[in-house]
């Protein structure tokens, strides 16, 4: 496994950084919660969709099999606070699928976020439509794609890990006509239904280490405010109108090397829409950087693949 940031951001805690929480993002303006780059004025206003994508270019991989015409799949991965698009992929190994391994094949964008105070990079993942505006970044980002390669709208997705994850959960909250299913590794997303309001539904798979120190699985017990895992997904159920409860599949999986064995338990909420699925997979025993088994990118890749727009 690639180094990692040492300490990631996390919504419960993050020594340094001026993002300190979900809800402290969706009480402050930008302009007091995010510093301006070094030397240069917070801009106040959404650059055009060519200038984000000029001022940063995302890498993107074509699978091997592309035919222009053909309706692929896109996947956009996220990397973490302080990571990279190289370093997460380092870590996640999608490229191999998306290029066509494992009879998958895929259009496969990797953006970067934005370098914080500290040179770090992270993603604005507050509901608040201020610099350096990530939603409508990867709204461009997807529009590009689709501009120059044939993408199925049906089957547009997202993943991303902790502070991605957080940034997963907003596209899937804002951009629903643009993407049909995303995944969020250790993220979390903000329970007031006024904060998260997606027109259409979206699949979502939360993935979650219940022994994860940086954002826990439980939520922070001193601040209600900074939802659990439970609430996380519990937001999708809400967002997706699924009318059952969440329970246990009986499925477990083997996805990481921190403890042996089938480590994750899948659980799925019942009576969601045709075509929905809103699934919790808790890592047992297993931290914020689970060591992940080269299962990990199919099974990821195979919720989003079995789960395009209905």
């Amino acid at each position: 496994m690639p180094p990692l940031p040492a300490r990631p951001l996390t919504l419960a805690r993050a020594a340094s950084a001026p993002r300190l929480t979900l809800a402290a993002l969706a009480l402050c303006s930008l302009s007091a919660c995010e510093p301006a780059p070094p030397g240069a004025p917070l801009p106040q206003t959404p650059p055009t969709d060519a200038e984000q994508l000029a001022a940063r270019p995302y890498l993107l991989d074509v699978p091997r099999g592309y035919q222009a015409g053909v309706a692929a799949p896109l996947v956009l991965l996220l990397h973490g606070y302080g990571s990279s698009a190289a370093s997460v992929e380092a870590w996640y190994q999608l490229r191999p699928l998306a290029l066509g391994g494992e009879g998958a094949g895929f259009l496969y964008a990797r953006p970067e976020g934005t370098r914080d105070s500290t040179g770090s990079r992270n993603w604005n993942f507050s509901p608040v439509h201020a610099y350096p505006f990530d939603s409508d970044y990867l709204r461009a980002v997807i529009d590009d794609v689709k501009g120059k390669y044939s993408v199925d709208p049906r089957r547009v997705y997202v993943i991303g890990v902790s502070a991605g994850g957080h940034m997963a959960h907003r596209v899937g909250c804002e951009l629903s006509s643009r993407v049909a299913a995303i995944v969020s590794v250790s993220g979390q997303v903000l329970t007031d239904p006024a904060l998260c309001a997606p027109g259409a539904p979206v699949s979502v798979l939360q993935v979650h280490g219940d022994a994860d120190p940086v954002i826990p699985y439980h939520g922070d017990p001193e601040n209600p405010a900074l939802p659990s895992a439970l609430d996380t997904i519990g937001v999708w159920r809400r967002n997706d109108g699924c009318s059952g409860p969440l329970a246990a599949t009986g499925r477990r999986l083997d996805l990481t090397r921190d403890v042996a064995g089938e480590e994750t338990a899948v659980s799925a909420y019942n009576g969601c829409p045709p075509g929905i699925g809103v699934e919790l997979w808790t890592l047992e025993g297993v931290g914020h950087h689970p060591d992940v088994q080269p299962a990990w990118a199919s099974q990821l890749y195979g919720f989003l693949s079995a789960h395009p727009r209905p």
